[in-house]
């Protein structure tokens, strides 16, 4: 069962890769701040990782963290997505809430 999941990811992945390209980055991030869909994208694995308590950093936050599991975009596009958020919660928020991020948010660490 595994095996199979696994190669359906890997089939989808290739078919719509070219299409995720264009779906997150900086300006992505801005049209989503500007429409308060506040986002924070996560690359996982097969199955999204959901943390004990994640939901009162999102609710304090006004954000979602969203995971694409096995069918993401190009790692760049998501720091960029990122990297756009990061500053709009700095500059809504100050960088308390960099304290009690999610450590597996794509960008975070440089």
């Amino acid at each position: 069962m595994k095996i199979l999941l696994f190669l359906f990811c890997l089939f989808v992945n290739a078919s719509s890769k070219a299409q995720s390209l264009f779906s997150v980055g900086r300006q992505s991030a801005l049209n989503d701040i500007q429409q308060n869909q506040v986002k924070l994208l996560l690359i996982g694995g097969m199955a999204p990782v959901v943390y004990q308590g994640q939901e009162k950093f999102e609710q304090q936050y006004g954000l979602q963290y969203h995971d694409y599991g096995c069918l993401p975009p190009e790692a760049d596009s998501v720091k960029a997505y990122n990297k756009t958020i990061f500053r709009y919660l700095d500059a809504t928020y100050g960088k308390q809430w960099r304290k009690q991020v999610r450590k597996d948010v794509l960008g975070l660490q440089g």
